[in-house]
Parts: structure tokens; sequence; C-alpha cells
């Protein structure tokens, strides 16, 4: 399992045509490797679901280094979150 990569790591590694901006393939792409290196549960459906939700906020613009900065925290607490509702459904059915 990895840290959370920067913005800058992120645009750096994803951004293929280098034009400061994730599209929404390039985002759909950062979203789900960010959330499977940093060990989420589930990092295709969660990246799935904040896709769709970045799609209908952004009415299919590309996500600026801003945007994609809040997408990057907003994963790692959809991540936090996950592992925490897993470990207290497992401690549950261990009891």
């Amino acid at each position: 399992r990895m840290p959370f990569p920067s913005t800058r790591k992120c645009l750096e590694e994803f951004d293929l045509d280098k034009d400061g901006k994730l599209s929404h393939a390039e985002l759909g792409s950062c979203l789900f490797e960010v959330l499977s290196r940093g060990g989420c549960p589930s990092p295709k459906r969660t990246s799935a679901l904040m896709l769709e939700e970045w799609a209908l906020r952004s009415e299919g613009l590309a996500a600026g280094e801003g945007a994609l900065d809040r997408l990057l925290r907003a994963a790692k607490g959809y991540c936090a979150e996950e592992k925490s509702t897993r470990k207290r459904t497992h401690s549950e059915a261990e009891e």
C-alpha cells in the first residue's frame, strides 16, 4: 500500500496530453490508480462514483489542478471511511 500522491505527481503521471488538466478518461485512470495504490477496499466502485459526480458537477469539463486536489482529498477520505466500515463490519461479524 502506497501513500496518496500529490496533485502534481498525479498530473505528471496521468495528464497524457500535457495540457495541465485531466480529461474524463485521464481522471478516471488517475482516481482508480490512486485508490488502488492507497489500499482502498473497492477502488473500481469508488472511482466510478467519484468520476460520475465530477462529470455531473463539471458538465464534462476537464479537471484542473485545484479540482484534482479536492478530488484527491475526497478520495483519501472515501478510502479511510471504507476501511473503517469494513473493519467495523468484520469485528461485528466476529462477535
